[in-house]
């Protein structure tokens, strides 16, 4: 992995510095326009190793993972009772009496690595601005990435020569000519395998690419906007994704070798996130809502019509005012006035050729989470107390309660479906196949699997024993004393303590990109750490010595309420220390951004009860 990236801070005086300053007219801000971040790196992927296990699995060996495909009169007809009694007797050969049938194939599948699998090699390049538009911390950036090596999948056991072209399909090759059932229009791949005594034999390789650019937009209005106990944040994402693959990869629109660019169906186009959070009193509430753009699909025939093996056949639209079938013609017009509006003009805009891959677009979507939590100390502010009410996709709630059994999918992903056409039987004389229209097509109501289920939960926590402070004072206390172990010294307490309570400069400077610091501001902060720090060393060290000064015979209620009495006073010295110091050296637009807990000191007007607990 290699990177290489900068930083440039703007201000509004054209240099790379912002000044404070005080009059008599109060404190005056050289407010900065806002930093510029960029960079490029190379980063490398690692290997997948789920591939190993297919092709362990694919051995081309008898017990390994085979292929048994019957088609048309070959099938066997099924016996569903003999099946349901006794799921071993489920067909293991067909019934064609020619060994050599075009309509049977029986044999065991292979998979391996061919020299060119490889882990996947990534470009990626990103630059963004930041900056306040009057009380509103903005961001804008964009993400593009260009990616080689991705994982392909190729069938070394096909033959890439055309037996004939669908004329009336735009010339869609055909690598099967009589293993094509006239009666059902179903294709067998037999004609298609290099070597009938194996079937798919699936070389893993490296070949394909992507190309991404994502442009991204933030907004956080501070408090003086939305209030002092309310939180919002937004952001927007526009998304341009395309990948270059062949067909045993994704989807064909014939020859199933033929590497060529599409509209990567991974992520959708436009992408919108609502944050609200709000305390009132020891309630909290936060929500969160997505709305997504419909995931791209591609319009397919349902089943194998090139003769490949794989049900991956894109489909050709066919003009309903050209096609002589009339029975296609008025299924097809029958669809557009009836499909949902994102799925007509997908069809429309195609007639007369072949689709392109995620060439459609499914329906907008929304999905949604709310919580509500509230939250105490009780008794003598030990024993936190809690309770909250969680809704996992209200909206899918809200679905089941105003439609009952006809569901509009709201709050669940939505899959539309693909297939526009099924073939019904195939003319060997015209050589082309009749089609009969799917009505189901870009539909998503029949899809139950995508369904998120609407979940209320309610959890609540009383605890019932000593109070976790006290039981890891006699966990730290108590080596040495009442039972063996090393003794902790003042320094190791104060060490452990000192975590109790966030350091208050250092949590703003760990934001120094973010809150949008200027050089000026960061020496004004820095020269103020090093006493404030003394101050808490100071209270962290004689409250140790203290506790280190117990008698080893002590009392673990005593010790707390000494070391409580420390952590509140550590607390209040932030607390004073954030509402003198940091007003005086930052923008109220930098003020509003600050992050947990200075955001909550600075806003205090009295002491504050807050707690961090020291792990170890």
């Amino acid at each position: 992995m290699v990177r290489f990236g900068f930083t440039w801070l703007s201000s509004r005086s054209g240099s790379s510095h912002a000044h404070v300053s005080g009059g008599p007219l109060g404190t005056m801000y050289d407010i900065p326009r806002g930093v510029l971040r960029g960079g490029v790196g190379r980063f490398r992927g690692i290997f997948d190793a789920s591939s190993l296990a297919a092709i362990a699995a694919s051995s081309g060996t008898g017990d390994g993972i085979g292929q048994l495909t019957c088609t048309g009169d070959a099938s066997p007809k099924p016996d569903w009772a003999r099946v349901s009694a006794n799921p071993l007797q489920t067909p293991a050969q067909c019934v064609s009496s020619t060994a050599n049938s075009p309509f049977q194939l029986h044999a065991p599948s292979l998979q391996l690595r061919d020299a060119s699998y490889d882990a996947a090699d990534s470009w990626r390049a990103n630059l963004s601005w930041t900056t306040g538009i009057r009380l509103v911390a903005v961001s804008a950036s964009w993400t593009g990435s260009f990616s080689s090596r991705l994982p392909t999948a190729r069938d070394l056991n096909f033959t890439a020569t055309p037996r004939f072209l669908l004329t009336g399909e735009g010339g869609r090759p055909m690598f099967v000519e009589n293993g094509i059932d006239p009666a059902s229009g179903l294709v067998s791949s037999t004609e298609s395998r290099r070597l009938t005594r194996f079937g798919e034999v699936v070389a893993w390789g490296s070949h394909g690419e992507s190309m991404a650019n994502q442009f991204l937009l933030t907004a956080r209005p501070s408090t003086e906007l939305t209030g002092e106990n309310v939180a919002v944040a937004l952001s927007y994402a526009l998304t341009y994704v395309r990948e270059r693959g062949d067909g045993f990869t994704g989807t064909t629109s014939g020859d199933p070798t033929t590497f060529e660019w599409h509209r990567s169906a991974s992520a959708p186009r436009h992408h919108l996130v609502v944050q609200i959070g709000t305390t009132l009193g020891d309630v909290t509430v936060a929500v969160v809502a997505q709305f997504a753009s419909g995931r791209p699909f591609t319009p397919l025939v349902g089943g194998d019509i090139n003769g490949d093996g794989r049900l991956n056949d894109r489909v050709f639209i066919f003009d309903p005012s050209r096609t002589a079938d009339t029975a296609l013609a008025r299924g097809l017009r029958d669809l557009s006035a009836a499909a949902p509006a994102y799925a007509r003009d997908c069809i429309l805009r195609q007639l007369g050729r072949i689709a392109a891959a995620n060439s459609c677009d499914g329906p907008w979507t929304a999905t949604m989470n709310l919580r509500a939590a509230w939250s105490t100390t009780w008794p003598n502010r030990q024993h936190p107390v809690s309770l909250s009410v969680n809704l996992a996709n209200p909206l899918g709630g809200l679905d089941q309660l105003l439609h009952g059994g006809e569901l509009r999918g709201w709050g669940s992903p939505a899959a539309p479906n693909p297939t526009l056409l099924f073939p019904r039987r195939f003319d060997p004389s015209h050589q082309q196949f009749d089609y009969v229209v799917n009505r189901q097509f870009g539909r998503t109501l029949n899809v139950a699997t995508a369904f998120e289920p609407f979940r209320l939960s309610l959890e609540g926590m009383v605890p019932l024993g000593r109070p976790l402070p006290q039981q890891q004072i006699e966990r730290w206390l108590a080596p040495g004393r009442t039972r063996s172990g090393r003794r902790l010294s003042a320094s190791d307490l104060a060490s452990r303590y000192s975590t109790s309570v966030p350091e208050l400069y250092r949590a703003v400077l760990a934001e120094t990109d973010s809150l949008l610091l200027t050089p000026d501001q960061v020496a004004a902060l820095r020269p103020r750490q090093a006493p404030f720090r003394a101050r808490l060393d100071s209270l962290w060290g004689a409250t140790s010595t203290a506790l280190v000064g117990l008698p080893n015979q002590f009392d673990s209620g005593v010790a707390l309420r000494l070391l409580e009495t420390a952590i509140d006073a550590a607390w209040e010295m932030s607390r004073v220390e954030a509402r003198t110091v940091l007003p005086s050296i930052l923008t109220p637009l930098q003020m509003s951004m600050l992050p947990w807990p200075v955001n909550v000191l600075s806003r205090a007007t009295h002491p504050v009860h807050l707690r961090v607990f020291a792990p170890g």
